[in-house]
């Protein structure tokens, strides 16, 4: 694989984020044409993993075994790695947009939640570590409607939940779940209200209520150990699961429409 993770619109193109590439990946869905813009690196097995279209206009890449926030500005095709960050391998794995500007890592590898304020360009200023957390594990970062973040179960058994508001550990708690080890891989909030988990060796699609902070089984998914790997939310209320190892297109039907403001809105049109 290349690209993974996030397609993010910006200028009327699609971005693709770099993960195993060594650049960043443009499509116009006008002409239908493909570019490699913007060096990032030498290509390794995780540069990045998912990421955020901001108010700025720039894309945030979320670093997995890059040491850095990648920064790439759509208009100027310009890549900026903002860093060292001192992370540890495979760090993080999906990323969310705040109210506030604000972007929020899921800790995969990392002991702490990631923050990235998207107006600064210095590491210094514009990253904190929130944590320690444990356990980390999780594959994907959905805003929910009350404000906080919801961390998508990967490897480990529980859902991660986190206020933004609260820029320390205690703002995180957990919700254990009975999934087995790489259950979920990217998720998205649905007209519900909801949150959509998409099932990777999970034998069935997941539900968390924001408000009732439950979990529940739903919709048994295909056979495999890689189905599916994040989801998107049609206008038509549909959730579409991306295809990862499965031969098919998964779709969740919740019945309820939404706007298509809502869906093409960057605090949830991501992975």
């Amino acid at each position: 694989l290349e690209f993974r993770r996030v397609l993010f619109r910006s200028n009327g193109n699609v971005v693709f984020v770099p993960y195993q590439s060594a650049n960043i990946g443009m499509f116009n869905p006008v002409s239908y044409t493909y570019s490699n813009i913007a060096t990032v690196a030498t290509a390794s097995s995780t540069l990045f993993s998912g990421g955020v279209l901001g108010p700025n206009g720039n894309v945030i890449f979320a670093p997995a075994s890059s040491g850095n926030v990648g920064v790439f500005s759509p208009s100027t095709s310009v890549f900026t790695n903002v860093g060292p960050l001192g992370l540890v391998s495979t760090a993080f794995s999906g990323a969310v947009l705040l109210p506030t500007g604000n972007v929020v890592f899921a800790p995969a590898s990392s002991a702490n939640i990631g923050m990235y304020n998207v107006y600064s360009m210095t590491a210094s200023t514009a990253y904190i570590n929130i944590g320690p957390v444990t356990p980390t594990g999780f594959s994907g970062a959905v805003l929910a409607p009350n404000g906080n973040v919801v961390f998508v179960p990967s490897t480990g058994t529980q859902v991660g939940l986190y206020n933004p508001t609260i820029l320390s550990a205690s703002g995180y708690s957990t919700l254990q779940i009975a999934t087995p080890a790489n259950g979920f891989q990217g998720g998205v909030l649905s007209s519900t209200g909801n949150v959509i988990f998409a099932p990777y060796a999970g034998a069935n699609v997941g539900l968390y209520d924001p408000t009732l902070r439950t979990y529940t089984n739903v919709y048994q998914s295909a056979s495999g150990s890689t189905k599916f790997s994040g989801a998107t939310l049609l206008p038509d209320g549909r959730v579409v699961l991306c295809p990862y190892g499965s031969t098919n297109v998964g779709i969740v039907n919740t019945l309820v429409p939404a706007g298509p403001e809502f869906c093409l809105a960057p605090y949830f049109n991501k992975y």
